[in-house]
């Protein structure tokens, strides 16, 4: 049931994560955010405890076991969230979005690297959580349009429990079109998924539901800067935006109220990509600075490939090998399994800042080769820029180790 919200990228919490605790003008509730699990289960429990006395009151026989009905509930439940994740898409698409990504379950489809990938993870066969990721195609896209993005999802569900219950309800007992009844548990189960996905809560790892965001959005606060830096930074993906177009004041405005967890990090490094692309150094420094600091104290559990950042940040801008180093061994302990244009530029300025031409060189070439096959849109074209600042620097500036 945890998949009625809306879950971008997915990602694993540490025991001693606090992604769990509301933030002030987040929209949520820490015992909501703590009974996130508790309350579909509940809710789910209701919708098939009303299914069994609707089937006894019809006299509809389902004579099937118990694992069988597990199976057809579950089976129920991913259909339910193809269907949510549909609408966002579905509604997105329409309002001129690009859609990025689209995961349902352990199957997954994202654009990586410019190119659409389908992965099949396995760990997440039994979990019933999808994603729609949608970018916006201009810099000032609308927050009414962002709005009725995140409703298209209830929006579908709505109407395609509403009709179900209808057509279940109004139909004979017995009919064919009951499907032996599981006609009603659909729609019972959909509108359930509809309640949930508009309660405003937070997910471990930082995701928050629908419902959430919507508050988020029409509450005009830090959280809405935060939904505006975020829908820039996206742009970027498919438009000539570069990080240097930024807007930098919302980033600041949102980072002043948003201080933890993966949002608040985030957050620093746009501003670290947007004062690179300016060539403000000293800006990016402190705004790297500041994104580890938070790393360390509430966002330890994001993915491998924004520690690339601290690595060539550490190197570039600083010229400490060790922090580098450090770093590197962080991406290391969370075993990396793509290795991309920034993974590649990490572990070039790394041999650089230690005076590891060889390496450096070669992997620099690997950034390169990679980055030249990326499509013409302004975050690939910053890449594209980072190797070449890194080629002029071992060109001007050998390195030795420190």
């Amino acid at each position: 049931m945890i998949a009625f919200c809306r879950r971008i990228e997915p990602s694993v919490a540490t025991p001693e994560s606090r992604d769990t605790v509301a933030i002030p003008g987040d929209g949520t509730n820490n015992l909501i955010n703590k009974a996130v699990l508790l309350l579909p289960l509940i809710a789910g429990a209701m919708a098939f405890s009303w299914w069994l006395g609707w089937l006894r009151r019809n006299e509809i026989f389902f004579r099937h076991t118990n694992s069988y009905l597990m199976m057809i509930s579950f089976l129920l439940a991913i259909l339910i969230v193809t269907l949510h994740e549909f609408g966002h898409a579905a509604i997105g698409l329409a309002l001129g979005m690009k859609l990025r990504a689209f995961l349902v379950g352990p199957f997954q489809w994202c654009v990586r690297d410019g190119q659409w990938e389908f992965s099949f993870d396995p760990r997440r066969i039994l979990v019933e959580s999808g994603g729609a990721g949608l970018v916006p195609t201009v810099m000032n896209f609308p927050r009414s349009a962002y709005i009725r993005m995140l409703l298209g999802g209830v929006f579908v569900n709505a109407v395609t429990g509403g009709v179900a219950l209808w057509v279940a309800l109004s139909g004979e007992s017995g009919s064919s079109v009951q499907f032996g009844g599981l006609l009603a548990l659909f729609g019972a189960f959909s509108l359930v998924a509809v309640a949930v996905n508009l309660i405003p809560f937070r997910l471990q790892g930082g995701n928050y539901s629908d419902g959430a965001q919507i508050y988020q959005l029409l509450a005009k606060n830090i959280w809405a800067d935060l939904h505006r830096a975020f829908g820039i930074a996206g742009a970027s993906l498919v438009t000539p935006l570069r990080p240097r177009d930024y807007d930098i004041e919302t980033i600041a405005r949102a980072s002043r109220g948003i201080t933890q967890g993966p949002h608040a990090l985030i957050l620093r490094l746009l501003a670290y990509h947007y004062f690179f692309d300016k060539g403000d150094l000293a800006g990016a420094g402190e705004a790297l600075g500041q994104a580890a600091l938070i790393y360390n104290e509430s966002a330890s559990n994001v993915p491998d490939e924004l520690l690339t950042v601290f690595v060539f940040g550490s190197a570039y801008i600083q010229r400490n090998a060790a922090a580098a180093r450090a770093w590197w061994k962080h991406i290391e302990g969370k075993e990396p399994v793509r290795f991309n244009v920034d993974y590649w530029l990490a572990a070039s300025s790394l041999f650089w800042v230690e005076g590891d031409m060889k390496e450096a060189n070669e992997s620099l070439e690997e950034a390169n080769v990679l980055a030249q096959r990326l499509p013409k849109a302004g975050a690939y074209e910053f890449q594209r820029y980072c190797c070449s600042l890194l080629r002029h620097a071992f060109d001007e500036v050998p390195m030795r180790a420190i």
